[in-house]
């Protein structure tokens, strides 16, 4: 039912073309664990739910000397709510993941943990996808961001924290939850600094299937997050790397483009012209061919003025 709520109100959302945030945000609670400051923010999303996400910011996870205990008390001020099944199991595979990111940084194993790393990325979207769907009030995701970002900050390689990534390999999203019933509401965006990755939250029910780098006229960097498939699921989210350690999320359009049919729509990103073009699908296949029809939306790269034009 939920479900389908979020579908109907996307349905009556695109009715008017706008590009702005898709939730309401409000920094709710200052925190301290072990001298490193805790923000959490509540996003008010559909049917009175909210969600609790952590302030995400790039940490310096060397600074926190006793990495287990930080997180033993983290998960005791934000436990993830556990989905049936064995209970304490989760919070084992959170642990055992601390536990080898922890000796991997001192030195004592070889090894960055990336099958544990992954396999804890997937056991707590599992859960938390599961509570949002099956019950109603708060979702939290404060320990789960953590343990993202620390596994991001320790990782050599990207490979080992995201679904795709682009050719630079610099950065990629991963679709958080989608280990419940592969319809993700949650995507992260992982970007290179000068040690590990950066994550960033592209906000709730939001579910990215593409990633493009692209460059302007002065060879700067950005990274689009999209999601192109209908009008129901279209997002766009711009980023701009800055420099090596400055990533600046600068555009962002989640509503999708009309034209005046009743036809199913379907939209072709071309980022050679940073257009999207309106599409139909080849009978008989899932290959899109574009209409003669004008673009149905432009996007223009210039840093931080970039924006998503008509």
């Amino acid at each position: 039912m939920k479900l389908l709520n979020y579908i109907c109100m996307l349905v009556v959302s695109v009715t008017l073309f706008s590009c702005h945030n898709q939730t309401n945000h409000e920094i709710v609670r200052n925190d301290t664990v072990m001298n490193v400051s805790i923000e959490a923010d509540i996003t008010y999303a559909l049917d009175g739910d909210t969600a609790r996400h952590t302030v995400l910011k790039y940490i310096d996870f060397d600074a926190i000397e006793d990495l287990p205990g930080f997180f033993h008390i983290l998960s005791s001020k934000y436990p993830i709510v556990k989905w049936a099944g064995e209970e304490d199991e989760i919070d084992m595979v959170i642990d055992s993941c601390i536990a080898k990111i922890d000796a991997y940084r001192r030195g004592k194993e070889r090894f960055y943990p990336d099958s544990l790393v992954r396999h804890c990325m997937s056991y707590m979207g599992f859960n938390i996808a599961a509570i949002n769907n099956h019950s109603g009030g708060m979702t939290d995701f404060v320990l789960a961001e953590w343990v993202m970002m620390c596994a991001a900050y320790y990782s050599p390689d990207i490979t080992y924290l995201v679904e795709t990534q682009t050719p630079n390999h610099k950065a990629g999203f991963y679709n958080f939850g989608q280990s419940y019933n592969g319809a993700p509401w949650w995507s992260y965006l992982f970007v290179k600094r000068e040690k590990g990755y950066q994550v960033f939250c592209l906000g709730d029910y939001v579910k990215v299937r593409s990633i493009f780098q692209l460059s302007d006229e002065q060879n700067r960097t950005y990274y689009l997050c999209s999601n192109s498939l209908t009008s129901v699921e279209f997002y766009q989210c711009l980023f701009w790397a800055k420099d090596d350690n400055t990533c600046l999320k600068v555009a962002e359009c989640n509503t999708a483009p009309q034209k005046n049919t009743t036809d199913y729509l379907r939209y072709y990103f071309d980022p050679k012209n940073l257009i999207w073009k309106y599409a139909r699908e080849e009978q008989g296949t899932d290959k899109l061919i574009a209409t003669d029809d004008p673009p149905a939306l432009k996007l223009i790269l210039d840093g931080e003025k970039s924006c998503f034009a008509k």
